[in-house]
């Protein structure tokens, strides 16, 4: 039986970019091609919003959950802002979801989040942030690969993003946290550069530019090979050691295998909560906390 779904904000990521391109990269369109899902309801204030939604998604919308609170059939939702503690309370309160997924920035302050998961676990309601990458079987299998030693040991790590650090950064921070039990330290250098230390892993993020284009990417070296990741289209390429022509007595680096993103990789996360809908686990306590303690760090 499908998982009846209410989404909470239908702005961009919502359902908008893919009402002009149908390229799978918005909650609503991944849901509709999902036979795991069913949408049965969208929360949104903007009235021109809402109708763009109903023309192309054939879903009923909503000003707000006033009018569908009670709809007890619904067991997820799917929140892409930032939302209120309070409103979050009312709705849970009288709502019977199983599962919420929240979208990025998952920025909340130490209290905000106590809240958040007293409420949560309370209610006994299962929580997801959408790190996509966290669930993409292309970024899982390069955690592996590092874990494994593949590019050998002494890793440094380079990061480079646009906007801000919270918006775009967060997403390759939440992905390394994979690789470490714990946030060793965390510093904003000056600007928009920042260090992170993840036990025996260093981390350097910089930001590229804030307005003028988008550029997301990574630099991952180790002591036998390197990783990198580009921007717009994602496509991961290792490297290995092999001897330099020129040079016998120097190893350099030469490309051993190029992977490319898929662009729907929302798909994921959606795998993810169908699976463990039923099961007894309420949080992804190794990931959440470890998130969470950066937040403490970052403010």
């Amino acid at each position: 039986m499908a998982i009846k779904t209410i989404l909470l904000g239908i702005g961009n990521i919502g359902a908008i970019y893919d009402i002009n391109k149908k390229i799978g990269i918005t909650h609503s369109s991944v849901l509709q091609k999902n036979k795991n899902f069913e949408i049965i309801a969208a929360i949104d204030k903007n009235s021109k919003k809402r109708k763009l939604f109903e023309k192309n998604y054939k879903v009923k919308s909503y000003k707000n959950f006033n009018k569908i609170n009670g709809i007890n059939s619904a067991k997820l939702l799917v929140v892409t802002f930032k939302i209120k503690i309070n409103y979050l309370e009312k709705i849970v309160k009288n709502n019977k979801f199983k599962s919420i997924l929240f979208e990025k920035p998952f920025d909340y302050n130490q209290s905000e989040v106590l809240k958040i998961k007293d409420l949560l676990i309370k209610k006994k309601i299962k929580f997801y942030i959408n790190f996509q990458r966290n669930y993409s079987p292309l970024f899982k299998n390069m955690i592996k690969k590092i874990k494994k030693k593949d590019i050998g040991k002494n890793i440094k790590i380079f990061c480079f993003f646009s906007k801000k650090f919270i918006v775009n950064g967060i997403h390759f921070l939440a992905l390394f946290l994979n690789l470490s039990k714990k946030i060793n330290y965390f510093k904003k250098i000056f600007n928009d550069f920042y260090f992170v230390k993840l036990e025996k892993i260093d981390i350097y993020f910089l930001n590229t530019n804030k307005k003028n284009f988008n550029y997301n990417a990574f630099e991952i070296f180790g002591s036998k090979g390197k990783i990198s990741l580009s921007s717009r289209p994602e496509i991961l390429t290792y490297y290995k050691l092999t001897n330099d022509k020129i040079f016998p007595k120097y190893k350099v680096l030469k490309k051993h295998e190029i992977q490319k993103s898929r662009i729907d990789v929302q798909k994921y996360i959606y795998d993810e909560i169908y699976l463990n809908l039923n099961n007894k686990n309420m949080f992804d306590k190794k990931f959440n906390e470890k998130y969470f303690n950066f937040l403490k760090k970052y403010r």
